[in-house]
């Protein structure tokens, strides 16, 4: 009777074996479903991997003829469940500009009296913009045709280019005219901006979401000052890019 106990904690153990060796194998070379959660973000869904989803969504939904449509997904559910999180953001005190998006900035530059904040947004980013301060939505534009790998060092002077496919929001505030572009990649699937032409919004309040990995660029006075430094990780709503100056 011993024996047979004991021969049958051995061909379970066996059993378990074979079938993470067989998740390993079906899932190589990315994590297997038995080790994925202890893994964090980046190793858990790693951004080849997300791509080859991203771009199988795409050529799917083309096939149906709505390249921009969400019907088709074919990311995991468990990374669709983190990439689409919306945590509450509560803005600082004060009259300080703050980051449009989280991310990395990693590009700054001025000309013809606006400059240029761009902020690159990983897979593992929360992808919900919000409003860098108060002011009045004047304009919703759809613009570009094309889609692209970049992080917008190459896409910030868009008036005389083909430009990617984004939405620019633009914004009346205290300080002058702001826009905000939200510019998709090869990877995104679809732009959303959640107000309408007219609206009177608040620092921090929800502006719009990109679907997968992409680019937001902050325009502003090139006046302003900037209190953040290039390389910088930002924070939606939160981390404050400039004190602003008296209007």
């Amino acid at each position: 009777m011993k024996r047979r106990r004991v021969l049958l904690a051995q061909l379970s153990l066996l059993g378990l074996c074979a079938a993470a060796l067989l998740q390993f194998g079906v899932n190589f070379p990315y994590p297997g479903p038995l080790i994925r959660p202890l893994l964090g973000p980046r190793e858990r869904w790693p951004e080849q991997q997300v791509r080859e989803w991203a771009v199988r969504s795409r050529e799917e939904n083309a096939r149906r003829g709505n390249p921009e449509s969400t019907d088709a997904l074919h990311f995991r559910s468990d990374f669709w469940a983190y990439f689409t999180r919306d945590p509450e953001r509560t803005p600082p005190p004060g009259p300080g500009i703050v980051a449009p998006a989280d991310g990395l900035f990693r590009f700054h530059d001025k000309s013809d009296g606006v400059q240029f904040v761009v902020v690159a947004l990983s897979f593992w980013d929360v992808h919900v913009q919000r409003f860098p301060c108060d002011g009045l939505v004047t304009k919703i534009e759809d613009q570009g045709d094309s889609f692209t790998d970049g992080e917008g060092e190459n896409l910030i002077y868009l008036a005389e280019k083909v430009c990617p496919v984004q939405k620019v929001v633009t914004l009346q505030t205290e300080w002058g005219e702001f826009k905000i572009r939200l510019i998709t990649s090869i990877s995104a699937t679809r732009l959303k901006v959640f107000v309408a032409q007219g609206a009177r919004v608040k620092k921090g309040q929800r502006l719009g979401q990109i679907l997968a990995g992409s680019t937001v660029v902050l325009e502003m006075p090139s006046s302003i000052p900037l209190s953040i430094e290039l390389g910088s990780r930002v924070v939606a709503g939160e981390t404050v890019v400039s004190g602003g100056k008296s209007p």
